[in-house]
């Protein structure tokens, strides 16, 4: 019976994903670091990336560490609420949270991330599509609310006990 209660849980769901997400994560740096140890050109290229949002900001590793820690507990706080309260797609903090927390636990247990796919432009790992995804879909969720609510819609509740809180 408890059983069959957590598994309906959207913040259990949420915990899941985002498990399935760093594990996936961590194994596909693992195999890319086994398969091209050593190489310097080509698709896939160990990469070790100690700075934050592809190179734009940089700090120190404690710092770092400390920050992100506080980013994903707020992020997770603030979406958890949403997915709780049906105004946000699991699958958005899924891809998000899990996509950090995979980057919080390289740069704790190496001192930087692993990137690994190497394009002309940007070489990033499996963590980094989850965040960029999980951003595009939540824009892209709230455009949509956005437009309904201008259209008439009613995709949020509006009763004056919601909004009162």
């Amino acid at each position: 019976m408890v059983l069959a209660r957590t598994a309906r849980d959207p913040l259990h769901v949420v915990g899941a994903g985002v498990t399935a997400v760093v594990v996936v994560d961590l194994v596909t740096k693992l195999v890319a670091h086994e398969l091209a140890a050593g190489h310097r050109t080509g698709l896939i290229v160990p990469v070790r990336n100690p700075e934050l949002s592809l190179g734009i900001a940089s700090a120190e590793l404690t710092t770092m560490i400390v920050l992100s820690a506080l980013g994903i507990v707020v992020a997770a706080s603030v979406m958890g609420r949403s997915v709780r309260h049906g105004r946000l797609t699991p699958w958005i903090p899924i891809a998000m949270l899990g996509g950090a927390l995979g980057h919080l636990i390289d740069r704790f247990l190496f001192g930087s991330v692993h990137d690994f796919v190497a394009t002309p432009w940007i070489v990033f790992n499996v963590a980094d599509v989850a965040v960029v995804a999980g951003l595009l879909g939540l824009l892209a969720d709230r455009r949509r609310r956005v437009r309904s609510l201008r259209c008439g819609e009613e995709v949020i509740p509006c009763t004056p006990s919601v909004n009162a809180r």
